[in-house]
């Protein structure tokens, strides 16, 4: 196999990549079939769900979404934004908001970041579809929020916030000294803001109704409010920055707009504290008793197929499938560390790889986790893998997942019913051999 096709196989395993619905790469975990069965290996398919949770509520809806870093969240959220945009009796504009271009990662969030970042992202998606028939007032919503804040603090009359504004967001999250006086003004007259941002959402929600393509109008406005997960606090700011999503997203009444929303939340919260909340598991390569599970492991490796082609992966793995079986089972079912593992084999020079370079591939990724799993909850570990359940009653539990989920130690899977477990690099890493 020439370089220049193993570079093209090793990009598009990247992990840290969410590939477009259009590419062709993209592979539907939720609609695959065997013998032309549906596989329900992850116990939903979480598309549709959610976006049945928009479509049939008479009433705006908060729903809320989360899984580990790069488990397919992105890519459901695009499905429900293409489900929830096409389907006839829905026809609903999507605002899709990725969070990491609007807010800062490590800093604690409150209603004035997520509401301000949604109205300029509405407004901009807004103005897109009207196009030439844009009936966007020339005093935008964050103009007249810039005079409010001007009668109340000189100071910001000398920062740079563009001719209509709208730079205001922007500016919020690269000047932290800025944004925390624009949020101390604002939270001085809570209920002043608050009322604001529900009178401009439902004044761009009924433009978007009204205007009318090719004789078809849309049914209204739906924001998906991605990577909040990723707003993650830095040494002596993280249980500040913990607590502060808690407290916002345990509030979902407070969150409540004249539109529906769905927001991602980090997989710690999931917990009966916040409520409903939608969590998209791993691919379960192991049943419950440990055993291996021959659907998971055969969907783990459509999903590589359609990055790369069945026969070069021969080429790179040899006629004996057991080698690419290992590399699925070794990953627990985790898209992120299954392509991580893929990427690495693509690394090795000599085709077909041999079981030698694979143990080798296996401790490199261990050596990733042993850097990173706190000891101190061995025993709570060892107790989770043993009982597949994690106590959100028990304190010590929570604490841990708050800080594993992130990293992805403890995996959670569905198949009716829910369990847990440790994925296999930690498990190496404890000492435990499956």
């Amino acid at each position: 196999m020439d370089i220049k096709t193993r570079k093209k196989y090793y990009n598009l395993c990247n992990p840290y990549k969410t590939l477009s619905l259009a590419s062709g790469d993209v592979f539907d975990i939720d609609n695959f079939k065997i013998d032309n069965n549906f596989i329900n290996i992850r116990g939903e398919n979480w598309a549709e769900k959610i976006a049945k949770k928009i479509e049939w509520a008479e009433e705006p809806q908060v729903v809320y979404f989360t899984g580990y870093p790069g488990s397919g969240k992105t890519t459901e959220l695009k499905r429900v934004e293409a489900i929830l945009e096409d389907r006839d009796y829905t026809n609903l504009l999507p605002v899709y908001i990725n969070a990491l271009e609007y807010l800062p990662k490590h800093e604690s969030l409150d209603e004035i970041d997520i509401f301000s970042t949604i109205v300029y992202s509405t407004m901009l998606k807004v103005s897109e579809y009207l196009g030439e028939s844009n009936h966007l007032e020339n005093e935008t919503y964050f103009s007249r929020l810039w005079t409010w804040l001007n009668e109340t603090d000189v100071i910001l009359k000398n920062a740079e916030v563009g001719k209509d504004n709208t730079k205001l967001v922007i500016e919020m999250k690269n000047n932290p000294s800025f944004r925390s006086r624009i949020k101390s003004n604002i939270n001085a007259y809570p209920s002043r803001f608050k009322d604001e941002v529900i009178v401009e959402l439902t004044r761009l929600n009924e433009l978007v109704k009204e205007h009318a393509i090719d004789g078809e109008r849309k049914s209204g406005i739906v924001i998906i409010f991605d990577s909040l997960e990723h707003n993650i606090g830095i040494g002596s700011e993280a249980t500040n920055v913990a607590n502060s999503i808690h407290r916002l997203f345990a509030n979902r009444d407070n969150l409540l707009l004249p539109i529906d929303v769905i927001y991602t939340l980090p997989p710690h919260l999931s917990n009966r504290q916040i409520g409903d909340i939608e969590f998209l598991p791993v691919v379960r390569v192991r049943n419950r008793d440990n055993s291996i599970c021959s659907d998971g492991v055969k969907v783990m490796k459509n999903l590589l197929y359609e990055r790369i082609p069945r026969e070069d992966m021969n080429t790179i793995f040899g006629d004996d499938e057991s080698r690419l079986d290992s590399l699925i089972v070794y990953s627990g079912g985790y898209p992120r560390d299954l392509l991580y593992l893929v990427q690495q084999v693509i690394l090795v020079d000599n085709y077909p790889i041999s079981n030698a370079d694979i143990n080798t591939i296996f401790q490199e990724l261990e050596n990733k986790y042993r850097d990173n799993i706190p000891l101190k909850y061995k025993d709570e570990l060892l107790k989770i893998y043993k009982t597949k359940e994690v106590d959100f009653s028990d304190t010590n539990q929570v604490d841990m997942a708050q800080t594993l989920f992130s990293i992805h130690v403890i995996l959670r899977y569905r198949n009716g019913e829910q369990w847990f477990s440790l994925n296999p690099p930690s498990l190496r890493v404890l000492g435990i051999e499956e």
